[in-house]
């Protein structure tokens, strides 16, 4: 599996979000997906960091193309961190809200 420090989570979701451009690579996509999931599902993270690894999960799918998939990481990153606005606002632009 993907080596996860539940510690130093924030800080390597934040490396892994910086990777994301206007037109991320399908393989930079495909892994920082990986990596995110591998924090989302690691035991005794917590649930702001879980929501970030949501956030980012969502942001890789709509990377590659996969907007249902996208849609359903950002209901899950705003589930768990309703107040973060930027989980809110890729929400909003994946479900057409304004």
């Amino acid at each position: 599996g993907i080596p996860v420090s539940v510690a130093r989570a924030a800080s390597l979701l934040t490396l892994l979000f910086e990777r994301f451009t206007e037109r991320t690579p399908a393989a930079i996509a495909s892994a920082s997906r990986d990596t995110a999931m591998a924090y989302y599902n690691a035991e005794g993270i917590s649930n702001g960091d879980r929501a970030y690894a949501a956030y980012i999960v969502a942001n890789a799918h709509v990377a590659l193309g996969n907007a249902s998939e996208a849609l359903g990481w950002a209901q899950t990153a705003v589930r768990l961190a309703p107040n973060v606005r930027a989980y809110q606002a890729l929400l909003n632009g994946l479900s057409g809200r304004p």
